[in-house]
């Protein structure tokens, strides 16, 4: 497996800080950096608590049963372990450190052994004084792996197998587990750890008796014997955790990739570890000043001991990038003179690592290095099914060939549309629970004259919808709409108005080798002779698309608007944005025009629509919601208009049709976009795939666009004729070869011409491969990569393909097609 089995759901933001504020905030925690919050770090290996959950436990976490007693989760949990471990009985608790200690009160060991013990089980031990023993009451025993869980592990009275680490192993590589229970006595799960929740144990007995000592004690420190101090909606949490241990064994896979991968990279660095079958033990010097200084340098840390450092890697939460930066500070912080810190009470503190404070006496000055990778980490995922060559192949057959027909659950990476297919951050999620059916379009109002500048405008349920809208209100039959290349939606509301397309991109956007930085602008000069041949009063407007997407997510420059805005004025025509993508327009901007290289990009994006009359956006795409629209306008007269229309086809002109959470969502939304570090990722990201596709020799568009890279397949399969839709052989055959699935953007999309009913031929026949934003890593590239290179390697044998049912318009969505014998 080359990539994750899961992508991004929701996404979350650390802080950046500079070197002032990581002092301050180590100062505040008397420089035990253990002790500071998650949300400081850019990468967080102090804690393996805060995994990404997959979708099925954050639905769960709405559905909790909360019965006092006899709960549907409880029983649930019940009857897997039961399946798992044959008759068991189970008592869950509030964490591994509550399980911990219910073993001290409710068997009362007067000695203990601990093989690879936990922290918190060492400190349990001090806060019992209970000693070591060679012929121990109690042995409590943490594998490291499953070969160890197969050994003689010594002697006791009673045995405690804590089984965090070797549980998902056990189910990676089809191990029962029912004999554990007859080599131990007690079984011990930590959630987060095992199960992906965020708190919680599970305590596991074979044994009547030892359960009802652990049921008389739970209910005095935990809680009842049926939910352990945990509220329903955790129980429900650890539940979808235990059934997807169960179901998906490609997550354990790639995490054992994942700890390899690390194990490696400590390899490399020389640094003395251990692998404790849950984290890496380092043998550094003075752990907490070295933590110290991690967190100063890098913004990164570890889990300081007095002996030991260790990294504690929480699941599905970082991506290779993050990984690599993390070492980089790592291996910075070994050649570096350590911070000096001395202790600053003399309290015994039974776990120094949560509690010790210091005084530093020496602080170095450290570099700051930078981080360069996503700006989030995923708090989220949903998991990727993987699909056999041979399924793909009769899936493409049952859709027809039709990438749009397959199955989203038989897809691993799809790459088909970057529209409301973008995780959320959960800055969106909490904004939107929180403004749910209470000034929800107060907030939007606000957001949208912040980040565009205009004071009148209405929420629509999707973009096509705001194009609707804004055709009917200006177009009057057979008047010319000029753009900047057609794009689907666009195209059909324009003709539907009674409009008359025409394009007026530049020449160069049409040649996919050819560079240029701006292939978006529009031919100012040829648009200002076809006004005088037609005659100003039949320009119904200038309709301009930023980082148009039909030419490979070219964009557009200000320097084009203003000579476009001067020509618009002088005739008296209106222009109208597709300001759908934007802020990455705004991106490309501030990247190639000179006199913007300093401004923000909210400044670029409100520049750019000074010189527009009217927008139309499609929110599922730069401003990151998953449905909604905007309509913005500047004439009250065509606002009134539009105001008294929009509840005959849409909703309300303050709702769109749309949910007061989405309005939520789209309010901060809009806010997330322009924020340069993110939009710098994701524009990389489309970059990193392009290049590594030109390094393989793949024809591509260029340059690299911002939402998408396009495959030239008119190149590519230069074997096939248009007629025989060579860009749809080549996306169906791309989704067979790797489960990657893209899209036609060619003579399909393109449509028959009105008058003749032949196919049109575009200069530009094209496969998109659309990158959704904050969803996937550039492991998930790779993978990409290694499928179209799989493809272009065997094209000639492929064939062209034929309509088998095609519908009157917009007939890439639902077309089907078969081989051409």
């Amino acid at each position: 497996m080359r990539s994750q089995p899961y992508k991004g759901k929701i996404v979350f933001y650390p802080e950046r800080l500079d070197y002032s504020e990581r002092l301050n905030r180590a100062r505040s925690v008397s420089y035990n950096v253990n002790l500071l919050s998650g949300n400081n770090f850019f990468v967080d290996f102090g804690d393996s608590s805060h995994q990404a959950m997959h979708e099925e436990q954050w639905a769960a976490l709405f559905k909790g049963d909360e019965a006092y007693a006899g709960s549907k989760n409880f029983l649930k949990i019940w009857d897997i372990l039961n399946r798992w471990f044959g008759q068991c009985y189970v008592i869950p608790t509030h964490a591994e450190r509550g399980a911990e200690h219910l073993l001290f009160r409710s068997l009362e060991p007067k000695s203990v052994k601990a093989v690879n013990p936990t922290v918190s089980f060492d400190a349990l031990r001090d806060y019992f004084g209970i000693p070591e023993s060679d012929n121990p009451d109690l042995l409590y025993f943490v594998p490291a792996s499953l070969e160890d869980m197969a050994s003689e592990v010594g002697s006791g009275r009673l045995k405690v197998a804590n089984i965090t680490g070797v549980l998902p192993l056990a189910f990676e590589k089809g191990v029962s587990v029912k004999e554990w229970l007859e080599k131990f006595d007690v079984l011990i799960v930590s959630c987060p750890e095992a199960l992906f929740s965020h708190v919680g144990a599970l305590i596991i007995t074979g044994s009547e008796d030892i359960y009802r000592k652990f049921q008389t004690w739970v209910v005095s420190f935990e809680g009842l014997h049926t939910y352990g101090g945990l509220s329903g909606r955790d129980m429900e949490v650890i539940a979808e955790g235990l059934l997807m241990l169960e179901n998906n064994v490609d997550q354990w896979r790639w995490r054992l990739q994942e700890i390899d991968y690390i194990s490696s990279k400590l390899d490399s660095l020389g640094i003395p570890y251990e692998w404790t079958g849950r984290s890496w033990k380092l043998s550094v010097r003075e752990p907490f000043a070295f933590n110290l200084a991690l967190f100063l340098s890098g913004q990164v840390r570890g889990w300081a001991t007095n002996s030991h450092l260790f990294l504690n890697f929480p699941a599905r939460r970082y991506t290779r990038e993050h990984i690599d930066y993390f070492f980089k500070v790592l291996e910075y912080v070994a050649g570096q003179e350590l911070p000096v810190l001395e202790m600053d009470s003399e309290e015994v503190h039974y776990n120094p690592s949560e509690s010790a404070s210091f005084v530093a006496t020496s602080l170095p000055r450290y570099k700051v290095l930078e981080f360069e990778g996503f700006p989030y980490n995923f708090k989220g995922v949903e998991m990727l099914i993987h699909r056999t060559k041979e399924y793909r192949r009769k899936a493409i057959e049952e859709a027809g060939y039709n990438t749009f027909l397959l199955k989203s659950e038989d897809v691993y990476i799809d790459l088909l549309t970057d529209s409301g297919t973008s995780a959320m951050s959960d800055d969106q999620w909490s904004k939107a629970i929180e403004l749910d059916w209470k000034d929800a379009y107060e907030h939007l109002t606000e957001s949208v004259y912040d980040v565009f500048g205009f004071d009148l405008f209405v929420p629509t349920h999707q973009g096509r919808q705001a194009e609707f809208l804004i055709s009917q209100a200006l177009i009057k039959p057979n008047q010319y709409v000029i753009n900047n290349m057609y794009f689907t939606t666009t195209r059909f509301h324009q003709e539907f108005a009674g409009g008359i397309f025409v394009d007026m991109i530049i020449p160069e956007a049409h040649d996919p080798s050819k560079e240029h930085p701006f292939k978006g602008n529009l031919d100012v000069e040829r648009i200002e002779e076809f006004i005088k041949e037609k005659g100003a009063d039949k320009i119904a407007y200038i309709c301009v698309e930023a980082n148009v997407n039909m030419a490979g997510g070219q964009p557009v420059s200000i320097d084009n608007l203003r000579r476009l805005r001067k020509v618009a004025d002088e005739y008296g025509i209106k222009i109208v944005f597709d300001a759908t993508r934007i802020a990455e327009n705004a991106y490309f901007i501030k990247e190639r025009e000179p006199e913007f290289a300093s401004w923000s990009i909210k400044d670029i994006i409100r520049e750019m629509l000074s010189y527009a009359d009217a927008a139309t956006i499609s929110a599922k795409k730069d401003p990151l919601t998953n449905i909604s629209g905007l309509l913005l306008v500047r004439d009250y007269e065509i606002y009134d208009w539009i105001r008294r229309h929009i509840p005959v086809v849409d909703g309300t002109a303050y709702d769109g049709g749309l949910a007061e959470r989405d309005l939520a969502f789209l309010a901060y939304g809009l806010r997330e976009m322009t924020d340069y570090e993110y939009l710098a990722s994701r524009i990389k990201q489309v970059q990193y795939l392009g290049n590594r596709l030109i390094e393989e020799g793949i024809p591509i568009v260029r340059p690299i666009g911002g939402h998408a890279v396009y495959l030239d397949a008119k190149a590519i399969m230069e074997h096939i004729p248009q007629d025989r839709f060579p860009a749809q052989v080549l996306a169906a055959e791309i989704y067979v070869e790797g489960g990657v699935r893209t899209m036609e953007r060619g003579t399909v999309s393109a449509g028959r011409d009105p008058e003749t009913g032949e196919n049109r031929k575009p200069a530009l026949e094209l496969v998109r491969m659309t990158i959704p934003r904050r969803v996937y890593t550039n492991e998930h590239m790779e993978q990409v990569v290694e499928s179209v290179v799989g493809v272009y390697n065997r094209r000639h044998e492929l064939k062209g393909l034929e309509f088998t049912y095609e519908p009157p318009f917009l007939r890439f969505f639902t077309a089907r097609f078969k081989p051409v014998e």
